[in-house]
């Protein structure tokens, strides 16, 4: 192996990893939301605004992002967002209130979103040839881990609390921000696009064009439901369902198993050019869409192993978002990838978000309330599916 696919071997590793980091940061929340409660003396709205608070700085951050892609250093950026995270990991381990407790959840969600932008346009620095690959293979590996970390957060939460696991995430990511530094360059012979493309224009193109608004309502989709259903609705599923704190959290990992191994899947098989496109964008979410259907609506499924492939076959259902993002980032040139790929992403997360938010009216934790607000996910899956239709005829 040469120098530099070495190189772009270990940034692959090192971005992948910052996304585990904030994933993690983002969905231990749900595993403590009521211990948070609790201690901070806040209610259900409180709460859900705390939770969803994370996916809106990440949201609003992401045009803005994908700009500074384009035109700055990704080992600057991307070494930074990583100690913000950090810092807003320890500024939420001392808050004694709910404001302090926002402020670290906001300045997380800051840093976190230039995580999966940083990624993808580092990708598509180093591996152009391979992007639906190593897209997916970033994928693999955050939602691998964030699935190895949730149950292990579970127990962690069953012997400390939530102030000393965000403590130990605050460490955590002072020794990811010096790997980052360490490690993340651009590829000998890339320039920066300052001079390219203009500020402005370059955004106005991006959001006139219609083909990355299909994006963004497919990624809204499949990547909103798995960091909404994934990081506060389907734990509270499980437990209104009966299932005890770890139990909930080992079915949830079973999303972000399969969300880690469709992204992969389908990268490698856009790659090979072994299934037309439009079926790569349209059954996957369809699959999904019946799947969360069944697991939301049928009285609680006494076989749990029928349960966890379910819970996967969603996950790996919506890991078809990497083929839109790859759609994304080889439609435009590479000074404007970036902004494409954040005002993607930013769409998404708002909805994801959204979607957060929606716990507050929850009145108690009861099936009844839970199922409830879930029936929006089969619907949403579904005009997913007809958005990568669209899509895939567009990209042709």
């Amino acid at each position: 192996m040469s120098s530099a696919a070495l190189r772009g071997t270990a940034i692959w590793l090192v971005t992948s990893l910052f996304l585990v980091y904030q994933n993690l940061l983002n969905t231990m929340f749900g595993l403590v939301s009521a211990e948070i409660g609790h201690d901070l003396a806040i209610g259900a709205t409180a709460l859900g605004l705390l939770a969803a608070t994370f996916g809106y700085a990440y949201g609003a951050m992401q045009i803005p992002v994908g700009v500074f892609f384009d035109r700055l250093s990704p080992r600057g950026l991307l070494t930074a967002a990583t100690l913000a995270c950090a810092v807003g990991a320890l500024t939420f381990a001392q808050s004694g209130s709910f404001g302090p407790a926002l402020a670290g959840r906001t300045l997380m969600g800051l840093g976190g979103a230039l995580a999966y932008v940083g990624a993808s346009a580092l990708m598509a620095m180093w591996w152009p040839g391979r992007l639906a690959l190593m897209l997916g293979l970033v994928q693999f590996v955050d939602a691998v881990g964030s699935a190895a970390g949730q149950p292990a957060m579970a127990a962690l939460s069953e012997i400390m609390g939530w102030r000393q696991i965000s403590m130990a995430a605050a460490a955590a990511g002072a020794a990811l921000a010096l790997c980052i530094w360490l490690l993340v360059r651009r590829p000998p012979g890339s320039d920066l696009s300052i001079a390219q493309a203009p500020l402005w224009p370059s955004v106005r193109r991006v959001v006139q064009k219609p083909l990355l608004w299909l994006a963004a309502v497919y990624a809204s989709g499949t990547i909103g439901t798995i960091f909404s259903y994934g990081v506060v609705w389907n734990i509270e599923l499980q437990q209104a369902f009966g299932n005890d704190l770890r139990t909930s959290a080992d079915v949830n990992a079973w999303l972000f198993v399969g969300f880690g191994l469709g992204g992969a899947g389908m990268g490698w098989l856009s790659q090979r050019h072994l299934l037309p496109q439009a079926i790569l964008l349209v059954v996957p979410p369809l699959l999904s869409s019946i799947l969360i259907a069944l697991l939301i609506f049928l009285p609680r499924i006494g076989n749990p192993l029928l349960v966890d492939l379910a819970t996967a076959g969603v996950g790996l259902g919506c890991g078809a978002s990497v083929i839109a993002f790859e759609i994304v980032a080889l439609s435009e040139p590479p000074g404007l990838r970036g902004t494409a790929i954040g005002f993607v992403n930013a769409v998404a997360f708002f909805a994801a978000s959204g979607l957060q938010a929606l716990h507050g009216l929850v009145t108690g934790g009861d099936l009844a309330s839970v199922v409830g607000v879930l029936w929006i996910y089969p619907p949403l899956l579904a005009v997913a599916a007809l958005a990568g239709l669209q899509m895939a005829r567009r990209a042709t």
